[in-house]
């Protein structure tokens, strides 16, 4: 096995929390439509995240039924470059 063909070691689901429990789709309402590229090709356009990293929102802003956050830390660690929109 290369390094090429790893799978991610995960220790939340990659999964989308119900639309009802989760903050993170206002999270992303307001970035589409407040922050802009910093630099890059794309520089002055609306910031885009990737799938992945919508998914990677939705769980961290994911609340329970009372309205708590599910989650109170975690990690994340990818190579450089990983982030860029295809």
């Amino acid at each position: 096995m290369t390094a090429l063909s790893l799978e991610p070691v995960r220790t939340w689901p990659d999964a989308v929390p119900p639309e009802n429990r989760t903050l993170g789709w206002e999270v992303l309402e307001w970035t589409s439509r407040y922050l802009l590229q910093p630099d890059g090709p794309d520089a002055g356009q609306p910031w885009r995240f990737t799938d992945e990293q919508v998914r990677i929102v939705l769980r961290w802003f994911e609340i329970d039924s009372a309205g708590v956050f599910v989650r109170r830390q975690g990690t994340i660690r990818r190579l450089k470059g990983w982030g860029l929109p295809r």
